[in-house]
């Protein structure tokens, strides 16, 4: 989502020193999943994101929203198996950088 975190090109892995900045975020919310009747079980691997902790604050107050060219494709395939994807459409921006 940002330069902040560059990936070393060579691995294809976020140098060691920005790890302790990631955060964890998930890309449809509990109380999304909640409202259509999942429990914890229904939570796949492919639910998560991480972000610095500038852009997951942006996002988690909708300062700025996680382009939805930037989701995981296991993100996208898990909302559509739950019955939600119109919280991706709603909630990723399309057209910001």
């Amino acid at each position: 989502m940002c330069a902040a975190f560059p990936v070393d090109k060579s691995t294809r892995q976020l140098r060691r020193a920005q790890l302790e900045n990631l955060q964890a975020h998930h890309v449809l919310a509990r109380r999304h999943l909640k409202r259509e009747g999942k429990s914890h079980l229904d939570w796949a691997d492919g639910n998560g994101i991480c972000l610095c902790e500038y852009h997951h604050f942006r996002h988690e107050n909708a300062i700025q929203r996680v382009p939805f060219d930037l989701l995981p494709q296991e993100a996208v395939e898990f909302a559509e198996y739950v019955g939600l994807p119109w919280v991706l459409e709603r909630e990723y921006a399309r057209d910001e950088q």
